[in-house]
């Protein structure tokens, strides 16, 4: 007589997988993207800046503390001699 044991052994039924979903990919969360249409960048002018201090001075040019116009942001400028 066989053991329950023995019988496990040969026991020739097919073994049964569930069938799981499949898992979705991770994706971080993405803003729609807005069409904006940029103006290239101008170069920066001397008037777009307003000047607080002179900070130094020296034989190519002087340094001066600014504050941008448009952002209020400080700034060290320096203006130097094209001679």
């Amino acid at each position: 007589m066989l053991d329950d044991e023995d019988e496990m052994a040969f026991d020739k039924t097919p073994a049964v997988t569930p069938i799981l979903p499949k898992a979705k990919p991770k994706t971080q969360s993405v803003a729609p993207v807005e069409e904006e249409i940029k103006e290239p960048a101008r170069a920066l002018k001397f008037s777009d800046f307003e000047i607080m201090q002179l900070l130094g001075e020296g034989s190519f040019g002087k340094v001066f503390k600014v504050k941008k116009k448009t952002t209020g942001k400080v700034y060290a400028m320096k203006s130097m001699s094209k001679a």
